[in-house]
Parts: structure tokens; C-alpha cells; sequence
């Protein structure tokens, strides 16, 4: 059975009469990422009475629902707080909560917990695969894979956001029927009001004749940042006009500083740091390429956003990102890890305007076409109904 919906000022609602669930989102994460964008933007389009969020004490994901006006429940001060779980019984309690939605894996093992404990349905939603993300030799990828997996004792559903993610859970063993793949998606429009002039060049000191690049998202080694230093080395070397700003923070922002000043970049190289959503949106804006240059990648939403923008995208062909955009035709797509790829990629779309405008318009078209937001939450909703009702059958069979 499909939810019914119903429209309203831009805005999907569940028709209560028909006895939907009641959701809350967990997301205890403590950087701002894809993931923290892609829940917030959801929740906007859902029923206020019917969603909520559970969060850290001042947490960035925090701060920005609460900014959106959502309802935001604090769980805890830290993602291993023994007051976690007390806290989110109370709320499911409270709030007659039906089906748990978990965004990575700390979220996942206390959902998983709480869920036998209170006997509701239990989503888990992953933005990207924890074995690809963090290296499939490292300790934490294989721990939060290990602990992804050893935690679906009692999950009715996943929702997955690329198919290589959906892959790497049928390759362990994971039945297709409890998968959903619902691609990410945005919505940019006039009135969110960009403040285009906050990053000028003027205002961040950069000569008029500046070539901007731009890319955004953790500090991490999945998203190769390691990799674009060392292409930029080789391009501000050619055209001294090329300076590149990062937007975002992380466990790497020391070793990516040192990396950066080792290689006479400072002047050309640039750490925002953290900046909310709507910043990151002007920045892009502003710039004059979007450069992505991840190893491992879900269906990144700073990729979409710079589409719907307008901008030329360069990036590496990893993960989501080849099932996005057209390599050619509405980007430019490279292998991962590799410096002198990245500085060719840059190099063509700096030198050739008529390929740069191209393809920036191609994917503007794409997204728009291919990536709504109201069919995304729709989907999800219709997920989240299909994890309640296995729930029902789950309890049944064990009665």
C-alpha cells in the first residue's frame, strides 16, 4: 500500500486519517556533511507533526534544524552518552514515534537498541558505503562496516543513495526487497536569496582577474582533498590567476594546512572551515569551477547543488557519482587519486569556456529534470511505510 499524500503550500503531508507513522530521524553526528544537508532538506518537506530529529547538544546538524524552524529533540552532550537511550525512549513515548531512521552507524547502534527495546520499525539509511568511505583497509571502515552489519537483527529497511552502496550490501548477503534506492536531490531557488557579495573577490581579497575553484565537505580522506592540493601545486605553477577554496572541517584540517604551506601554496589555497549551507550555496556561486575530488562517494549533494547553480563540475568517477552526471556532457570526470588527472581536468575547463558553459548547462538541466526533492521525500515516506508494515509482519511471525 502506497502512502497517500497531499499537497500543500509546496510542502507533502501525510494524510492522518490514514493511519501513517510517526518518524523520528537520528542523527548524531558532530560534522556538518551530505547526510545532515539531505535529512534537513527532507524534513522540510514533510509533515511537521509526523518527523522529528534527534541530535547532539549543539551539534552543527543541531543548530540548522533548529535555525529551519523543525522540531529537534537533544539526546545527549556526546554520541557515547549513556543518556541516549533513556532520552530517545522518552521521546518515542512521548511522542508515539513508529519507525526509527538511523544516518550512520553510532546513530544505527543505539537505533537498533532502542528499537528491540520499544518494539517499532527501524530504517537505516546510508549515504555512503563505511568500507569505501574510510579505506577498505582502515580500522574504521572495517568497524563501522562490521558494526553496520552485525546491527539488523531487528531492521526492516535500508534506504541507500547510489547503487554502489546498494551493491555492497547485496554482495553481504542483504535481501533486495529491504532496499531502497532513492537518490539524493536539492532544491535552489530564489527565495533562499544567496548573499553572492559576502564572497566577492573584493571581500576576500582576491585580484578581479581571480579563476575561483571551489569544493566542499568534511575534511576526510574520502573526499581526496590530499589529491587537489597536489593537482593545484602543479596548476598555480602554470597560472598564478587559480586559487581554490574549501569549505568544510574535519580530522585532516592540520595535516592539509601543513600539506598546503610544504607546497608555497598558502596564498592560493584556502580553508573556510565550517560555513552553514546557505554560505556554502554563496561560495559556490561565486565561483567559477566546482572540483570534487572524492574516493569514495555516496551521491554527494554539494555535487548536485553546484549543478543547480550553474557551475562546471570536475570530479572523480567514484562511487554515485557517474550515475549523477554524464562524464563529457555534464561534467568532467577523472579517476580518484590522481594529482595530474585533476590539474588536466582543471586545465581543459579553465581554457575552454565553450566546454566549461556546456556542461554547466547540461547538468543544471539534469538536476532539475532528475533530482527533486518532493520526489525524494515521497519515496522515503513510502519507505518508511514499508518498514512499518514489515515490522507488523516481523512481530506477527514471532507471536
Amino acid at each position: 500500500m502506497k502512502l497517500p499524500l497531499l499537497k500543500e503550500n509546496n510542502n507533502l503531508f501525510w494524510d492522518i486519517n490514514e493511519g501513517c507513522c510517526n518518524v523520528l530521524i537520528i542523527d548524531l553526528s558532530t560534522q556538518f556533511g551530505g547526510a545532515s544537508t539531505r535529512v534537513l532538506s527532507l524534513m522540510q518537506k514533510m509533515d511537521p507533526k509526523r518527523v522529528a530529529l534527534a541530535v547532539l547538544e549543539n551539534s552543527p546538524v543541531a543548530i540548522e534544524a533548529a535555525r529551519a524552524g523543525l522540531r529537534v529533540f537533544i539526546v545527549a552532550e556526546n554520541k557515547f552518552s549513556g543518556r541516549i537511550i533513556p532520552n530517545l525512549v522518552k521521546i518515542i513515548r512521548r511522542e508515539r514515534i513508529q519507525v526509527l531512521d538511523t544516518q550512520n552507524p553510532q546513530s544505527k547502534l543505539w537505533g537498533t537498541i532502542v528499537a528491540k527495546m520499544m518494539g517499532i520499525a527501524l530504517v537505516s539509511t546510508l549515504n555512503s558505503w563505511y568500507a569505501s568511505e574510510h579505506g577498505e583497509t582502515s580500522f574504521k571502515g572495517r568497524l563501522y562496516t562490521m558494526l553496520e552489519l552485525n546491527t539488523n537483527f531487528v531492521l526492516d529497511r535500508y534506504v541507500v543513495v547510489s547503487r554502489s552502496i546498494y551493491d555492497a550490501l547485496i554482495r553481504h548477503g542483504i535481501d533486495t526487497r529491504r532496499i531502497d534506492l532513492i537518490h539524493n536531490a536539492v532544491e535552489i531557488n530564489e527565495d533562499q536569496k544567496l548573499e553572492s557579495g559576502k564572497f566577492s573577490r573584493a571581500s576576500l581579497n582576491l585580484p578581479s582577474e581571480a579563476i575561483i575553484l571551489v569544493a566542499a565537505g568534511r575534511l576526510a580522506w574520502a573526499k581526496g582533498y590530499e589529491d587537489l592540493i597536489g593537482a593545484l601545486e602543479i596548476i598555480v605553477k602554470e597560472d598564478k590567476r587559480v586559487y581554490c577554496l574549501i569549505a568544510g572541517e574535519g580530522e585532516l584540517h592540520e595535516a592539509l594546512d601543513a600539506q598546503i604551506k610544504n607546497l608555497g601554496l598558502a596564498e592560493h589555497v584556502f580553508l573556510m572551515g565550517y560555513l552553514p549551507r546557505k554560505d556554502v550555496l554563496a561560495l559556490i556561486k561565486e565561483s567559477n569551477i566546482f572540483i570534487m575530488p572524492s574516493r569514495s562517494e555516496g551521491t554527494p549533494i554539494a555535487l548536485l547543488e553546484a549543478a543547480a547553480l550553474r557551475k562546471p563540475i570536475l570530479a572523480t568517477s567514484v562511487g554515485g557519482i557517474p550515475e549523477l552526471l554524464e562524464n563529457g556532457e555534464e561534467c568532467l570526470l577523472v579517476p580518484p587519486c590522481d594529482w595530474s588527472e585533476l590539474a588536466k581536468g582543471i586545465r581543459i575547463l579553465i581554457g575552454d569556456k565553450f566546454l566549461a558553459n556546456r556542461v554547466a548547462e547540461n547538468a543544471y538541466e539534469r538536476v532539475m529534470r532528475d533530482f527533486n526533492v518532493n520526489a525524494q521525500a515521497r519515496a522515503t515516506i513510502q519507505s518508511y511505510n514499508k518498514a512499518w508494515k514489515a515490522r507488523n509482519e516481523r512481530l506477527w511471525s514471532t507471536s
